[in-house]
C-alpha cells in the first residue's frame, strides 16, 4: 500500500468491520484489484456535463421506500437499486436515510448529496451543466447483483442524459468499496469518474480509476456543514482530477484538515471497533437507539464553531 503519509484511519483493521460485516473466514471478500480502467476526458470540463452519484440512500419524498426502510433495519446492506433525484430539487422534498447517522448532514445535507454546490458552480461556469438526475443508491454487499445489475442500469442512465464525466461520493467503509465498483463500471463503460471517500485502505484495495482521499470523519465526503468555500474547493479538486488524471488508481490526498486535531479519528476507531471511545466498553454499532447515536457521533465529529446551527 502507497501510505499517504497523514494521520489516517485503518477502517479494514477495525473489529467491527473484520467481524460484524464478514466472519473470519470470510475477510477476504473485500473487492481487491491491482489495476485500475482509467479513460481520458474527451473535452476540457468547462466544456462538460458533469453526472454525481451519492451513496447516501436519498430519495424524494414522493419516491418508494429504500430496503433499510421497509424492514426498519438501519444495518441492511443488500439493497441494490437506486433513485433519481432530478436536480431541480429542493431539499425540503428529499429524505437522506444515510444522514441518520451523521448530526451534521442532518444540517447541511450538501456535504453528503451537493445539490447546491453543484448548481452555484454550473451557474459560475466551473463544468458547462449539470445532468438533469442525480443517481442516488445505499452502500450494499450484494457486490455481484451490484456489478452485474445495477452499474449497467446507472451507466445507462448516465449515457441517456449525455454525461461527459461523473463526480461518485462515499461516507462509509461499505459506500466506498461500493462506489469504488461503481466508478470503475463507468470508466469501463468509457465515462471518466472519480471517488471521493475518507477511506484510504478501502479506496487502495478496491482502486476506483480516480480518488480523492479526504481525512476527514465518515459522512463529510464534501467536507464541514455550511461551509460553502471548502465544499466548492473539494468538488473544484474532482473537476481538476478529471482532467488531468494520467496514473489509474492513483489516491490523492487533498489538503484539508478536520479542526480538531484528529480527534475524530478515536470516535472513528471506537465506532467501528464496537467501543464507546469515551469508555473502552461495547457500544451497538447498529444504532438501536438513533438518538443516542447521533449525540455520540454530535459529541466527536461536530465541527467546532458549529455546536448551534442555523435554523
Amino acid at each position: 500500500m502507497d501510505d499517504p503519509k497523514v494521520n489516517w484511519v485503518s477502517y479494514l483493521k477495525t473489529l467491527h468491520l473484520k467481524q460484524n460485516i464478514f466472519k473470519k473466514e470470510d475477510e477476504n471478500k473485500w473487492p481487491e484489484n491491482d489495476t485500475a480502467p482509467l479513460v481520458p476526458l474527451k473535452k476540457p470540463i468547462k466544456d462538460c456535463r458533469i453526472g454525481l452519484t451519492a451513496c447516501c440512500a436519498a430519495r424524494l419524498k414522493t419516491q418508494s421506500l429504500w430496503e433499510k426502510e421497509e424492514r426498519k433495519d438501519p444495518g441492511w446492506r443488500q439493497d441494490i437499486s437506486f433513485r433519481e433525484i432530478p436536480m431541480n430539487s429542493k431539499f425540503k422534498d428529499i429524505i437522506i436515510t444515510a444522514a441518520s447517522y451523521s448530526y451534521d448532514a442532518m444540517m447541511d445535507p450538501n456535504i453528503m448529496l451537493p445539490l447546491d454546490r453543484m448548481k452555484e458552480m454550473e451557474k459560475e461556469g466551473y463544468f458547462k451543466e449539470c445532468a438533469p438526475y442525480i443517481l442516488s443508491h445505499p452502500g450494499n454487499w450484494a457486490k455481484e447483483l451490484f456489478v452485474n445489475k445495477t452499474i449497467p442500469k446507472m451507466v445507462n442512465r448516465f449515457c441517456e442524459m449525455e454525461v461527459d464525466a461523473v463526480i461518485s461520493l462515499a461516507n462509509c467503509p461499505t459506500d466506498t468499496q461500493t462506489v469504488g465498483l461503481l466508478t470503475r463500471g463507468f470508466e469501463e463503460a468509457g465515462i471518466p469518474s472519480i471517488e471521493i471517500s475518507s477511506m484510504w485502505d478501502i479506496m487502495d484495495k478496491v482502486k476506483p480509476p480516480r480518488a480523492l482521499f479526504l481525512n476527514y470523519p465518515d459522512g463529510h465526503p464534501i467536507g464541514k456543514p455550511f461551509d460553502i468555500s471548502l465544499q466548492k474547493a473539494i468538488l473544484k479538486n474532482a473537476l481538476q482530477t478529471l482532467e488531468s488524471a494520467t496514473e489509474p488508481g492513483k489516491i490523492i490526498v487533498l489538503p484539508y484538515q478536520w479542526p480538531d486535531n484528529f480527534r475524530w479519528q478515536k470516535h472513528a476507531l471506537g465506532h467501528y471497533s464496537c467501543l464507546d471511545p469515551g469508555k473502552n466498553e461495547i457500544w451497538d454499532t447498529e444504532m438501536v437507539n438513533i438518538d443516542d447515536r447521533i449525540q455520540k457521533r454530535r459529541q466527536y465529529y461536530t465541527v467546532p464553531g458549529y455546536e448551534t446551527y442555523p435554523d
